[in-house]
């Protein structure tokens, strides 16, 4: 049992799953067992508009809490089950895509790397690479079209009962054993519940629509896991079947093999990609291109060649190598598409999620794709497509001209913020580096910027090159190569000030400062009504003498330092006497930030307290300054 502050402590969550990281250079494979001593927090993540609400999943995926490993042993024997002999096997064979053939036979995606869960994900391809309802739906079918020729033969005719009901549970039987394969995950869970609805359905003689049993069968699933109505997985599978039936239900046996295969990718990249872009906040128009030319080659060479492959290593046949092999091959093909599609100037469509592209143009957008599937003809069917124009319509950060915005990011332990206009916009900060080796860029900041206005930069200013300011700052760079710097590959030096859309800028640097916190850009905005002060991380010296530059008094400050008791000293706090405070800082982080003395302080002159840890993003617009959004749900908050 893996044991944190105390045994009893971790009581609670015995039994239930942890979601732990190791830095160990130990190999451990899955069925090992370890004595261990871990560090557990309760499952928590990152609240910014448009990004990835990881407490969700982790709440929807069964995680009771996420943490480290400190130190461990493993206390078992390496297991002799088939699933590690076909891993050791696989890793012997020196495949070049070896991470992509444990994700479609093993459903563990792992060791795929993240450059190319972008590539998969930029081209809406990433439902060809893990084990999903695609892929049992392929087994089914060959599985059950094989029973029936094989069990023919022995009946009095063609396609008799007998043939019927053998290809039924023999199909039930595959979407049973994969679920266990596969340690019922949610994909194959969903799948084979339909599946089992549809042959009890057949074997009682009862015709029922298909749309029917498709949501009969997303019920049952809620009542198994309730949680995963909060996963985005569960509403894009049951909406694209459905999608589909809505397409094909009118039209049965109107097109052939080819025909419908084709005319399944346009509808799933006309009427489902705007759910997908209400979901997920962003859809790929490379879907339909990518999806044309790959789904034939997965399911027709990849995944046949890899079934044949298992099948002749369980029967210990030399043979096996080369059927695995050429699925590798199938694989460097199925990159090299996707790679040559993804180098198109336009990639995919981003930002298309709540916000400044409301909700109602992607709701009229749905309507439109859908109407578009209809059985009519003409102009009737094809007029609904200026529905689409608003998803196309560039996003705006919606500020007045003589006012400004101010979105300080959620970062954890770290500091972000974007600044905007009436027409630029400025990042200040990119985040802290995670201990993994990432950064938030992708999927901290971008979404956030996408959602909250155009994606493009005027400038990104660096406070300072600490790794928890400047962890993301490389990826910001690469992304938006054409962006003015501050403070990136030399420190801030001198008084900036200038203007933008009637708001005044001054950055502010202590020149006489001996640490690099001190020596932060500091910058003041400030309108004829408001004014707000990014502190970067200037402790109590710096803050002393920058302090007759600032003035009496700001509407909207984050704390310098996360709220660290070496600054926001009391002659500081009182002077900018701020309305609104954020501190930002890291859930039970080991800083401990903010310290409750400094919180007291600011609470002492009136102000009002906000922490990224607590509320998530917190952003605030001087031409609405009673007015606050905070979280990624961009709850507004009334000031009084």
């Amino acid at each position: 049992m893996a044991v944190g502050a105390s045994a009893e402590a971790c009581q609670d969550l015995v039994n239930f799953r942890m979601r732990l990281s190791w830095e160990t250079e130990t190999v451990v494979v899955a069925g090992q067992r370890l004595s261990a001593t871990v560090r557990l927090r309760p499952p928590g993540g990152l609240a910014n508009p448009g990004g990835f609400d990881y407490r969700r999943w982790l709440l929807a995926s069964g995680y009771a809490a996420t943490g480290y490993i400190k130190s461990a042993q493993l206390t078992g024997q390496t297991p002799n089950t088939f699933k590690y002999r076909l891993v050791s096997y696989l890793e012997g064979l020196g495949l070049v895509r070896l991470g992509l053939i444990r994700a479609l036979i093993l459903g563990d995606g792992t060791t795929i790397e993240p450059k190319d869960w972008e590539l998969f994900r930029h081209t809406g391809t990433i439902h060809l690479l893990v084990i999903s309802g695609l892929h049992i739906s392929l087994i089914a079918a060959l599985l059950y079209t094989l029973i029936q020729l094989l069990v023919l033969p022995f009946t009095a005719r063609r396609l008799g009962l007998i043939a019927q009901w053998a290809g039924l549970w023999g199909t039930l039987a595959a979407a049973i054993g994969m679920a266990i394969w596969t340690e019922f995950g949610a994909p194959i869970m969903r799948v084979s519940i339909t599946v089992l609805l549809f042959i009890l359905m057949r074997l009682m003689g009862r015709h029922v629509a298909a749309w029917r049993i498709v949501v009969v069968s997303a019920y049952v699933f809620l009542l198994l896991q309730p949680l995963h109505v909060a996963q985005s997985g569960f509403w894009l599978s049951y909406g694209a079947v459905l999608a589909l039936l809505w397409f094909f239900e009118p039209r049965v046996k109107a097109y052939s093999t080819v025909g419908a295969f084709v005319r399944a990718q346009w509808v799933l990249s006309v009427a489902f990609a705007p759910w997908t872009a209400l979901i997920l906040g962003q859809f790929s128009v490379l879907m339909l291109a990518a999806n044309l030319i790959t789904v034939p080659l997965i399911m027709t060479l990849t995944l046949p060649a890899l079934l044949l492959a298992i099948l002749l290593y369980l029967l210990d046949v030399a043979l096996a190598e080369t059927f695995f092999s050429l699925a590798d091959f199938s694989l460097y093909l199925f990159k090299v598409v996707l790679s040559a599609l993804y180098a198109q100037p336009v990639p995919g469509v981003q930002g298309i999620e709540t916000g400044f592209l409301a909700v109602p143009f992607l709701l009229i957008a749905l309507g439109a794709g859908l109407w578009c599937t209809l059985p009519l003809s003409g102009l009737a069917r094809y007029l609904p497509v200026f529905g689409f124009i608003g998803v196309c319509l560039s996003p705006s950060s919606g500020v007045p001209y003589g006012n400004f915005c101010v979105r300080v990011v959620d970062v954890g332990q770290g500091s972000a913020a974007i600044m905007d206009t009436a027409r630029i916009r400025m990042m200040i900060d990119a985040g802290p580096r995670l201990r993994s080796g990432d950064d938030l860029f992708e999927r901290g900041l971008l979404p956030f910027l996408r959602t909250t206005g155009p994606e493009r930069l005027t400038l990104f200013l660096l406070s300072h090159g600490d790794d928890d300011h400047a962890g993301g700052a490389a990826s910001l760079i690469n992304h938006f190569s054409q962006t003015a710097t501050r403070g990136v590959e030399t420190p801030c030096s001198g008084r900036e000030t200038w203007m933008w859309d009637g708001v005044r800028f001054s950055l502010l640097i202590d020149h006489a400062a001996r640490t690099e916190n001190d020596r932060s850009c500091t910058l003041l905005i400030e309108t004829k009504a408001a004014s707000a002060f990014l502190s970067g991380d200037i402790g109590r010296a710096a803050e002393q003498r920058l302090i007759n530059l600032l003035p009496r008094g700001v509407d909207f400050l984050v704390a310098p330092h996360h709220g660290s008791r070496s600054s926001s000293s009391l002659i500081f706090v009182r002077r900018l006497a701020p309305k609104i405070v954020v501190f930002s800082a890291g859930k039970q982080g080991r800083y401990r930030h903010p310290h409750d003395d400094v919180v007291r302080r600011y609470r002492r002159e009136g102000s009002a307290v906000f922490n990224t840890a607590e509320q998530g993003a917190v952003q605030w617009c001087s031409h609405q300054p009673r007015r606050l959004r905070v979280g990624g749900s961009e709850r507004v908050i009334i000031l009084p």
